[in-house]
């Protein structure tokens, strides 16, 4: 049996002593050209490096591919084993190698689609506007009634409490003069109707009560606390004004009819079964998927969910404490 020299030509083909004995120390192994990842696994696992040098030595000795994930795409580098490793014994290592790395690449891959996923199915009750208009982001915008389909998102009703009822006859009053043909604005971009967040769990609502030829303005304030899951209206009273919200406070989002699940306030059902109409919104600052609202005769906490988050998971789950139209 002839001595194995542990060197190979381009064919696969140990070299005999003497064909060693001539290459001298001519022999350079050269970096193997990169394979794309998208490439057919078959076509990466089978195909034999194709190492070149002056010499045409594929292997010095005590040398294996392996596969590694570089830069997106695949190299061969080269590490010592024993002398008797033959082409089958690389390919064999190769394949191996390259299954590993592709396993490691598509678990990789599978954790950025999650946080992906996770980021996008996320909401923010914060983002109004024009930020809601371009966000991926879940927003107050799209739990809004646009037809007869119901949005992706809806406001789950955790808590209501109802407004004194000096306030709601403000309110009335309030609503009354913003659809009136001669509206008359009021000084400084004041609103007739406004909600508040004066602290981290205090808000307000007001009304607007003055004429529009008073000397000086005038609002009914209802006084609202809020917690992380309760809402209650500790009094009303007349209010000069004065009041700014906190620093960090939500913008409005728009009023108009909801998707909405729970139990819908006096006043506030709309014309379709799990519909409300929601008179002023306002996001909780530090809390993207609670918001404070201002709804029929009540102000109610709630939480902006996709319809399959909601327990039980019935987009038209909904009641109300009075006959639905």
């Amino acid at each position: 049996m002839s001595e194995h020299t542990g060197y190979f030509d381009e064919e696969g083909n140990e070299l005999s002593k003497a064909e060693v004995a001539a290459l001298g120390d001519d022999v350079e192994i050269e970096e193997v050209e990169e394979v794309p990842v998208d490439a057919p696994h078959e076509a990466a696992s089978s195909a034999t490096p194709a190492l070149t040098g002056r010499s045409k030595a594929l292997l010095a000795a005590g040398a294996v591919a392996v596969i590694a994930v570089v830069g997106g795409g695949i190299a061969f580098a080269l590490h010592g084993i024993g002398n008797q490793a033959t082409v089958a014994d690389v390919k064999a290592g190769a394949s191996s190698e390259y299954a590993a790395a592709s396993s490691a690449v598509a678990s990789k891959s599978s954790a950025v689609r999650s946080e992906v996923d996770a980021t996008v199915g996320a909401v923010d009750t914060c983002r109004v506007g024009a930020a809601a208009a371009t966000s991926a982001t879940g927003t107050l915008a799209d739990a809004v009634m646009t037809g007869s389909a119901r949005p992706r998102l809806q406001l789950v009703i955790d808590a209501s409490a109802p407004l004194p009822a000096t306030f709601v006859q403000a309110k009335a009053g309030a609503e009354a003069a913003d659809a009136g043909q001669k509206k008359t604005p009021l000084a400084r971009n004041a609103k007739r109707l406004d909600l508040i967040q004066l602290g981290k769990d205090s808000w307000a609502a007001y009304a607007y009560t003055a004429p529009d030829d008073a000397p000086a303005p005038a609002w009914r304030k209802a006084d609202v606390t809020v917690s992380d899951d309760a809402v209650a209206v500790t009094g009303d009273r007349d209010w000069a004004g004065g009041d700014a919200p906190t620093a960090g406070s939500c913008g409005h989002g728009e009023p108009g009819a909801y998707a909405v699940s729970g139990q819908i306030p006096a006043g506030a059902a709309g014309l379709v079964d799990g519909t409300a109409t929601v008179d002023l919104i306002q996001g909780v600052a530090g809390q993207p998927t609670k918001a404070v609202a201002l709804m029929g005769d009540s102000v109610a906490l709630v939480t902006l969910a996709a319809p399959s988050d909601v327990e039980g998971g019935d987009a038209s789950a909904s009641s109300s404490t009075v006959p639905s139209k």
